[in-house]
């Protein structure tokens, strides 16, 4: 086993030492009784306090018998090696009792920022992961005590330390600024995109157009020829039941990807057959919705024979209707928050609109010729816009990629900081 935990290291620089974690670390727990305390959170952008009044992230019930953190110490979400984080704290509070609390048991050995890199690499490389125990798919794949304990950590000198964790806060400052560029990039196409979208499907694409007052408060101004009518003129319910089976075909209804089968989701599982048969059939061709979640854009077009959740709603569209250009409305997000005034439930991820109040919602309807003119204009100008978001995304991916290498082998010594290679 040790042998293994080696592996991660590779060769040192000849004056640095391989150390285990206890001969650097002590792990402390201090579990108190709750008495105002700050409240922390471990979360990949450091440890942060929770706003308990608010709710903010799982409460617990109690808060007795959590662990006390102070400025300076580490912290580790050990119960999630997959999207947990570690990270020294700038706060003093309480935290869970479930994560791991450690301080360095001499700190003129220990460097801590230098330390901070060493522990999140071995997190973002999934270095730790490869020896968790637990149930990895309902993220409680946990890194035993003396597994983490034993874990050989590189050790040069604290002076390097010093170095290195200075070149890396220096390097990856540089990467996330890049980094947050291009985001910033993906958030004004998408704007773009939902915008270009919304005047589309309701002004047309000629900007002469003569117009008038649609007298509907979310549509406005619609081209004089258009006509404002009720979508069940233009579309209608399919309720085909799968009683008897009719197909095995699970799909999923992805936000921003639309309908795709159950397993590209990343799902894995085959459902049960008294399952099956209340599910809902969507031929290709059809529009489908989520009942619960289509006030945030969970809609899209069929390409499949296949099922849906009883949850969701099947339409097709009526003759002289683009089922393409039903699709860009329901996206819009004038068209979701219409939609929002007739929904019901508790929880605002969980409200549900009725299919007759769908039905009943007012359109405008350009003639279609108009409408399949729109729909090839947006499809052209959108599958560009998608096209240089995901080049942008790549790039993101690639710098992502970049920061963790560089980490990576600054704290291996595999690039030498501040001295000969």
């Amino acid at each position: 086993m040790q042998g293994q935990l080696d592996e991660w290291i590779g060769d040192l620089p000849a004056e640095w030492d391989a150390v285990k974690t206890k001969q650097l670390f002590r792990i402390l727990k201090r579990q108190v009784p709750h008495k105002g305390q700050t409240i922390l959170s471990i979360t990949q952008q450091g440890i942060r306090p929770k706003n308990i009044c608010v709710n903010e992230g799982q409460m617990a019930g109690t808060y007795d018998g959590y662990q006390e953190v102070f400025v300076g110490d580490f912290a580790m979400n050990s119960m999630d090696l997959l999207t947990g984080w570690v990270d020294q704290s700038q706060y003093d509070g309480l935290t869970s009792p479930d994560y791991r609390v450690f301080a360095p048991i001499e700190p003129s050995c220990v460097h801590s920022p230098f330390y901070s890199y060493v522990f999140q690499s071995l997190y973002t490389r999934r270095v730790y992961y490869k020896y968790g125990q637990g149930v990895s798919n309902m993220g409680r794949w946990r890194l035993p005590a003396q597994t983490f304990l034993n874990f050989p950590l590189p050790h040069p000198a604290i002076e390097e330390q010093r170095i290195i964790a200075k070149f890396i806060e220096s390097k990856t400052s540089e990467i996330d600024a890049l980094i947050e560029k291009l985001s910033r990039e993906v958030e004004l196409l998408e704007r773009y995109r939902r915008e270009l979208i919304a005047r589309t499907v309701t002004r047309g694409l000629d900007p002469d157009a003569p117009i008038k007052d649609s007298g509907i408060e979310w549509i406005g101004e619609v081209p004089e020829h258009w006509a404002v009518e009720r979508l069940q003129w233009h579309m209608e319910q399919v309720d085909m039941s799968n009683t008897p089976i009719i197909s095995t075909q699970v799909l999923s209804l992805v936000k921003d990807r639309g309908v795709v089968p159950y397993e590209e989701r990343g799902a894995a599982g085959n459902k049960a057959k008294a399952e099956l048969e209340s599910y809902k059939v969507a031929p290709p061709g059809t529009i489908v919705m989520n009942s619960m979640n289509v006030i945030i854009g969970s809609v899209g077009i069929s390409r499949y024979f296949g099922l849906v959740s009883p949850v969701y709603y099947v339409f097709r569209n009526k003759v002289g209707t683009s089922l393409e250009f039903l699709n860009y409305v329901f996206q819009t997000r004038r068209f979701q928050k219409e939609l929002r005034k007739y929904a019901n439930g508790i929880l605002e991820i969980r409200l549900r609109v009725s299919s007759n109040a769908v039905l009943k919602r007012m359109l405008a309807f350009p003639p279609f010729s108009e409408q399949q003119e729109i729909v090839e204009f947006l499809h052209a100008r959108t599958n560009e816009i998608d096209s240089t978001i995901s080049n942008i995304n790549r790039q993101i991916e690639l710098l992502g990629k970049y920061r963790k290498q560089v980490i990576n082998d600054a704290v291996t010594g595999k690039a030498r900081v501040g001295g000969e290679a």
